[in-house]
């Protein structure tokens, strides 16, 4: 079987080509995108494709000059319409990572503007295999050892969709057609620098192994076709079950916990998607964020907690004020009045738990307002012994996104009020305390918080 035969087989069995399509065609010049080129232009007719070429200008390369006008010539003379886009990379860091998402999104932009519903590249079983082996060293889950897709969205929710018609030949079988075809192609140098892993993995490892174990990338490619089919299966499934746990903003924490480990993990691999809007498959963040929602105790929390998470923003503010015991005065947004009051009953049947009573006397003349610590401790009310305040506010059920906001009142290097959940047994009043401070805590612009 001839490899036009071989690649319009696998379009067919993987269904990613129908008649009538209209498919941009990212042409390089390589032997890879011209023999693309080539095959589509084959079958053109018989499945009535509407075919453009596009040409993506790195500014990497001198020799880049030539194959833009070698592939702009190519595409007159199979008289197809040709498109391109200039790119510019900044070379410091992550070079083909850059590259790649400027390249995808300029194709995107093409096909959108020229009415395409599909982007084809040039993608090989080589370059398959050398994805699953690179995924797998990064320590990637499903999804990454099933290596390069013959058809995904270029976008999420995207209506324009990559196909990969060529993930069945081999480099050399292609670069073999084209010579014995006398079909001209460029080669591109850069792909020899062993300074990038992927070039280290393509021209030294994956041969080293191919010495001892001859179908190698055969296997390689055939197994990652069969996690493809598994890994979109389970994917199905946790879009499903992450509809039903995620809604108005509102994440269901007690339903995430009933799902199997690997629809949790594929749940929180999407939720990292939809906050940071591109694909991440690192295996310890998607864990560490597994773990995260695992120790909330609340039932339903807001997503944004989850999004903070996500995006490595801490989620305590920090506050940290002096003020004079008596009087009145801002910290942050809350209004803080502190006066002294007559003693009453009412005072030990107080249910207002942002106003606190204490002995006066025991505290200083002024008084520190602060967020918590780590190590914070203190004599809850009716206790003997210190008891750190992370432990409380899990026994007082403060939902865990609520537990940094907390204020806290301390008087002589000693916390005397935790605003809102309990007073400290060693500045409370009693009916031998003969001055009573009363301070009142509020969020501004609300009656209480």
């Amino acid at each position: 079987m001839g490899l036009f035969d071989r690649c319009e087989e696998f379009v067919r069995k993987k269904e990613i080509i129908k008649k009538g399509d209209k498919i941009l065609i990212a042409v390089s010049g390589g032997p890879d995108s011209i023999f693309l080129l080539h095959f589509l232009y084959h079958i053109k007719d018989k499945y009535s494709l509407s075919l453009k070429v596009a040409f993506i200008h790195h500014h990497i390369r001198k020799q880049t000059d030539k194959e833009f006008l070698f592939v702009k010539d190519k595409a007159r003379k199979m008289n197809l319409p040709f498109y391109y886009r200039n790119i510019f990379i900044d070379k410091k860091k992550g070079v083909e990572e850059k590259a790649r998402e400027k390249r995808y999104k300029a194709l995107y932009e093409i096909a959108r503007k020229t009415g395409c519903n599909k982007i084809a590249t040039g993608h090989n079983l080589d370059d398959n295999v050398e994805s699953v082996l690179m995924n797998f060293f990064r320590g990637t889950g499903l999804a990454g050892l099933g290596g390069i897709f013959p058809e995904r969205g270029i976008y999420k929710n995207s209506e324009v969709l990559l196909i990969r018609p060529l993930l069945v030949l081999r480099k050399k079988e292609i670069e073999d057609f084209l010579k014995e075809k006398k079909i001209k192609f460029y080669f591109d140098r850069t792909n020899v620098n062993l300074k990038y892993k992927r070039n280290l993995m393509r021209h030294k490892i994956i041969p080293y192994i191919e010495n001892y174990f001859p179908s190698f990338s055969e296997t390689v490619s055939r197994t990652s076709f069969l996690l493809q089919e598994d890994f979109l299966f389970i994917e199905k499934t946790a879009i499903e079950k992450l509809n039903s746990i995620l809604k108005d903003n509102k994440f269901n924490v007690e339903n995430f916990k009933k799902l199997d480990l690997s629809i949790k993990r594929f749940v929180i691999q999407m939720l990292i998607e939809k906050t940071k809007g591109e694909k991440y498959r690192s295996f310890t963040r998607i864990e560490n964020l597994r773990e995260f929602i695992e120790k909330i105790k609340e039932k339903e929390i807001p997503f944004s907690i989850i999004e903070k998470k996500i995006k490595g923003k801490k989620e305590k503010k920090e506050i940290y004020k002096e003020i004079e015991v008596l009087g009145e005065c801002v910290v942050d947004e809350f209004f803080i009045k502190s006066e002294y009051v007559k003693f009453s009953p009412s005072i030990f049947e107080n249910k207002d738990k942002y106003t606190g009573y204490f002995d006066g006397e025991k505290v200083g003349k002024k008084i520190v307002v602060r967020t918590r610590k780590d190590g914070d401790r203190f004599i809850p009310l009716g206790m003997r012994k210190e008891k750190k305040i992370s432990r409380v506010l899990i026994d007082k059920k403060i939902p865990v996104f609520e537990r940094d906001r907390i204020l806290i009142f301390q008087s002589k290097n000693k916390i005397m009020w935790v605003c809102g959940v309990e007073i400290s047994e060693k500045f409370k009043v009693s009916n031998k305390t003969k001055k009573i401070l009363k301070i009142t805590v509020k969020k501004q612009g609300k009656s209480s918080l």
